[in-house]
């Protein structure tokens, strides 16, 4: 019988056609193609020229290699070379290049001319780095994060999501952290270890009280591999990959509130026997057909998600803590509050005005799926309030600030743009990582007074050194 739905002969020769066309000459059919105002145009061109001018003269680009061969090292040499050089480039004029080349590669993936954008991760970062993302990140007022903090009910839940806010690291890092990353001064960590038979990572081992976090890394590449420090084993292919810019990863100092976290975790961490990395966040996956039991794994984005922001049956899914701080009345005169969500405002979020004493209050964190993007909450929001928090001149949100060379480098994991006269002397073999690393990070670091102080397991560098 016949397909109604397939394409007749002809159809599919003019399709077959079209593509071939674009694979052919990519630039002719995209400018042929647009419908857009002329000065949008000009400005495409030129970001578009100077790429594919950059692609010919470079000496860092492989010869032959044209505009459906790149890939995101083109693009960082690109930016390196030619955009952030040039004096009469803003930070934004260097994003808005690359969202002008993010957007000609995507048509070029619509139609089948090239499989992947490889703009696209470049211009996450250079947002990132630059601190331009959008400004209507939502709004947290620093006491709202740690009632958030302190109405997580799961130990698991703390540490999880304190790895973000204490470390600014991405949710996929997270997820790749295995126990041989970790060096945590505690006897409860010593026994977790010792039972998987877990060596640790050269880079922490005379480092108590840190982790690291593994360099940058492809989506299904084996890690553990031979690239790593000490590793001869095989590793594990990864569903996600790693964004850190730091050549051989970054080791982060590990807080006395954090760690405390971490220890409560290790204590109800499932245990991972069968397998030969050992994730610090296993999740359960379904039984195998003809068993009783399922098998602890890596958590992955999926699940990881789910659990932790979407679902409205997990305890401490954010969904569930955004319904709850929903505001119905005052919290200062318990009088009914009016809701306000003005489309544009300084401040994005769900706010609340009381009709008695007119105060304004901020609901703290907020998942629903019927608001715009601006107004959630994901974990890489996180990320961006451990630098808005620690940033120089954020006194708002709170007191202490961090040196950028830490903050940004050494914590986020983004490329090192310091001053060309001084790079010498920020190479780590000019470092000291216990008094240019540790102490300014502990001397920062907020606290959301998570623990009491007699649950409060002190950390190497606050008031105590390991004896």
């Amino acid at each position: 019988m016949t397909d109604p739905t397939a394409d007749s002969p002809i159809r599919q020769e003019r399709k077959d056609k079209a593509e071939q066309e674009w694979k052919d000459d990519p630039l002719k059919q995209y400018r042929k193609g647009r419908d857009v105002v002329i000065t949008q145009e000009r400005r495409e061109d030129l970001a578009i020229d100077r790429f594919t001018k950059h692609l010919e003269e470079s000496a860092e680009v492989s010869s032959g290699i044209g505009i459906r061969d790149v890939i995101s090292d083109d693009i960082e040499s690109f930016v390196d070379s030619v955009l952030d050089p040039d004096p009469d480039l803003s930070d934004t004029s260097v994003v808005d290049y690359l969202a002008l080349l993010s957007k000609f590669y995507n048509v070029l993936v619509e139609e089948n001319a090239i499989g992947s954008n490889p703009v696209r991760s470049v211009l996450e970062e250079e947002r990132e780095k630059r601190d331009l993302e959008p400004p209507d990140r939502p709004y947290i007022p620093f006491e709202n994060m740690v009632r958030f903090v302190g109405w997580l009910q799961t130990p698991r839940a703390r540490a999880f999501h304190l790895n973000g806010l204490k470390h600014s690291t991405r949710i996929g890092e997270c997820i790749n952290i295995d126990l041989r990353c970790m060096n945590i001064a505690h006897p409860i960590f010593e026994e977790v270890i010792k039972e998987h038979d877990v060596t640790l990572d050269p880079r922490v081992i005379d480092k108590p009280d840190s982790i690291v976090i593994y360099a940058a890394f492809n989506q299904e590449d084996e890690i553990p591999n031979s690239d790593t420090p000490g590793v001869e084993e095989s590793g594990e292919v990864r569903d996600t990959g790693n964004k850190r810019k730091e050549k051989n990863g970054s080791v982060l100092p590990v807080d006395s509130e954090f760690k405390t976290a971490l220890v409560e975790w290790l204590l109800v961490r499932p245990p991972t026997y069968s397998l030969d990395i050992h994730p610090l966040f296993p999740g359960l996956t379904p039984a195998k057909e003809g068993t009783n039991q399922g098998n602890y794994q890596r958590w992955n984005h999926k699940n990881s998600r789910r659990a932790l922001f979407r679902s409205s049956t997990i305890q401490d899914s954010l969904k569930n803590y955004g319904r709850q701080r929903a505001l119905e009345e005052c919290p200062d005169c318990q009088a009914p509050v009016t809701e306000h969500n003005p489309e544009h405002a300084d401040r994005t979020g769900r706010r609340y005005e009381c009709r008695s004493c007119g105060q304004t209050h901020w609901r703290s964190i907020l998942w629903d799926h019927d608001l715009e993007t601006p107004q959630k909450v994901t974990y890489h929001v996180f990320r961006h309030y451990f630098s808005d928090a620690h940033r120089a001149n954020s006194s708002e949100i709170h007191q202490k600030t961090m040196v950028d060379a830490v903050r940004k480098h050494r914590l986020r994991g983004d490329k090192d743009s310091g001053d060309s006269d001084t790079e010498v002397y920020k190479k780590k073999q000019n470092q000291d990582w216990e008094i240019d690393i540790r102490e300014p990070y502990l001397n920062a670091i907020y606290k959301f007074n998570l623990y009491d102080d007699e649950q409060l397991i002190p950390a190497v560098g606050e008031g105590w050194e390991q004896k």
